[in-house]
């Protein structure tokens, strides 16, 4: 639903989609949908210039990102994470 909004520039209601599913993911203890929900507030925030939250949703998503791929040892997850991250810090 998020990326819906998102796509028809209805930001404010993304960003309530991915905070829920935050929530729930906390909740029912899916990291990797807490990983998942991470990424796409730390784009969505740097999307719209929130630069220092967006660097704060990625560090989550990367720290996220290498406990559940640690044992998957999916690198390339892992990588894209670092990336992200990143680019997001060199911005602030």
């Amino acid at each position: 639903m998020a990326e819906v909004h998102q796509r028809n520039g209805n930001v404010h209601q993304a960003f309530k989609h991915l905070d829920d599913l935050l929530n729930i993911a906390n909740e029912e203890k899916k990291y990797d949908v807490k990983a998942e929900a991470f990424l796409k507030l730390g784009l969505l925030n740097y999307q719209e210039g929130i630069i220092r939250r967006s660097v704060d949703c990625l560090q989550e998503h990367f720290k996220l990102a290498r406990a559940v791929n640690e044992d998957q040892k999916n690198q390339k997850q892992i990588d894209k994470a670092r990336v992200n991250l990143g680019i997001a810090q060199a911005n602030t």
